[in-house]
């Protein structure tokens, strides 16, 4: 076989290798430190550990059935403070449920150390005076150990289906909240402004629907202004792909994240992990018929997945990372005049930016994320404010949450364009991604954040109504002219 490609899944089972064709570098089938190295197994024994080799050097990552783990201790130690959460963010979290199942688990896992103690006693017992004891005896003790042994088997049955009841009830609750987020009732606190309002001397600003019709550059196929899909065409798409290919270009190039082309379609398990509820009745994710998949609804899903069941050594972090992909989401706006249009549409493109880092280095991040975004508009030329969102406008992972809305005139109003959410360990230890402590030598999770570089129909929305001339032409903006082969207009067709 080969040797394993950096994003590859080790598929060896007992009997051989899988499907996959691909092989570890190197094998390990206990804890010990990456530096220890052991030769490709071919028996059948399971391998428990292997590393691989990500685009940012070796991780171990654990080969094992795909395992959220929630911290219920730490949700029972902080109930009343996750009630309020849970009623201040709008969610459906049952706290009561988890707190009585914990305890009845905490209750359950004392009771079978006791009862197995007691069974060791009596086996004891019986190995040692067996042989000397009386029928009566010996039969009392025998029933003895069959008494504990169905009890103990009770409790264990209960025990496996508390943490099933317990797995879901979890993931359903929503992250911890930052202390400085917002309160419902206080809204959007807007925390900077950034550039003016465009000045339209001597015209009539248009929609971008009306100039898109005007210089043949969008077609909505179910009707214009209220279609959920879009072509976009000529001059839109050379622009969708220079916004692409310019966000990429700089995240990457001056801000050092590795650019990815991130997978479509994900495994359930996986969106449920980031935070997202596909099997709820009233979901915006797409599900495949038949299978266990669903579309992406934004690229945090595939980065995040990167590094699931995974070991990642101090030294490697943060780990940044950005992509381009589509999303897919069944949007839930109405054919309103603010949704109108390349505003919210069912399929769109994304860079998006991800990053793993240690739960101290996360709050900084957070801010420097918040940053890039505020770079890559200003750069842009648009006008938008930042706003510190409520804790009702959060999405189920994010522990705090910066929304970036540029000027729309269409809307007369303004729109949001970015999010940049710090989710702390919330998606980590569903996804069971952690880092080794380089002072302890301990496992801890790690925290992912994630940011929006550029959502790209409601860029080219805000460009085309911002930039638009008295000519009927579009001012491309400046860092985009070298990505749409040297024009600096969009212009009408006549022209």
């Amino acid at each position: 076989c080969t040797n394993m490609n950096s994003l590859g899944v080790l598929s060896a089972v007992r009997g051989g290798w899988g499907r996959n064709k691909v092989c570890p570098r190197r094998v390990v089938t206990s804890t010990a430190p990456s530096s220890r190295r052991a030769p490709v197994s071919t028996s059948n024994t399971l391998i428990k550990r292997y590393l691989f080799t990500s685009p940012h050097g070796n991780v171990m990552r654990e080969d094992k059935p795909f395992h959220p783990r929630i911290d219920f201790k730490g949700i029972v130690q902080r109930a009343d403070e996750m009630r309020r959460n849970v009623e201040q963010r709008r969610s459906q979290g049952d706290v009561e449920k988890i707190v009585a199942l914990h305890r009845e688990s905490v209750e359950l896992q004392a009771e079978a150390v006791k009862l197995r103690q007691q069974r060791n006693v009596a086996a004891e017992e019986m190995r040692v005076r067996g042989s000397k004891m009386s029928p009566d005896e010996k039969k009392k003790q025998v029933e003895l150990g069959k008494q504990l042994k169905d009890r103990i088997a009770a409790v264990e049955k209960r025990m496996e289906e508390i943490e099933q009841e317990l797995l879901p009830a979890g993931m359903a609750l929503p992250n911890f909240t930052h202390p400085e987020s917002p309160m419902p009732e206080e809204g959007p606190k807007i925390i900077q402004w950034v550039g003016e309002k465009p000045k339209f001397e001597g015209m009539s600003p248009k929609s971008h629907l009306e100039i898109g019709q005007d210089l043949d550059l969008l077609y909505f196929p179910i009707l214009q202004g209220k279609g959920k899909t879009y072509y976009a065409r000529n001059d839109a798409a050379l622009l969708e792909m220079a916004l692409v290919q310019w966000a990429l270009a700089t995240v990457s190039q001056k801000y050092g994240f590795v650019p990815h082309m991130t997978p479509d379609i994900m495994s359930t398990n996986m969106v449920e992990a980031c935070g997202f509820q596909p099997r709820s009745t009233h979901t915006q994710v797409y599900k495949v018929a038949d299978e266990d998949l669903c579309l992406v609804g934004t690229q945090e899903i595939p980065l995040a997945a990167l590094y699931y069941n995974s070991i990642i050594p101090e030294k490697m972090l943060p780990i940044k990372l950005a992509a381009f992909g589509h999303c897919f989401r069944a949007e839930a706006g109405d054919g309103g005049a603010e949704n109108r249009g390349l505003y919210r549409v069912h399929q769109f493109s994304k860079v998006e930016m991800f990053v793993f880092s240690t739960p101290e280095q996360s709050d900084q991040i957070h801010k420097e994320l918040l940053n890039i975004e505020v770079d890559l508009l200003t750069q842009l030329g648009l006008h938008f404010k930042v706003m510190d969102m409520p804790r009702d406008d959060l999405g189920a992972s994010a522990y705090r949450k910066f929304d970036i809305e540029a000027w729309m005139p269409s809307r007369n109003n303004y729109g949001e364009v970015t999010s940049c959410s710090n989710c702390t360990d919330y998606q980590s230890r569903r996804l069971n991604t952690r880092y080794r402590d380089a002072e302890t030598g301990e496992n801890r999770f790690v925290h992912t954040l994630n940011a929006t570089a550029l959502a790209v129909p409601r860029v080219i929305l805000a460009i085309l109504e911002n930039f638009q001339q008295p000519d009927g032409s579009v001012k491309i903006p400046d860092p985009l002219v070298p990505f749409m082969l040297g024009k600096t207009h969009i212009k009408p067709v006549h022209q």
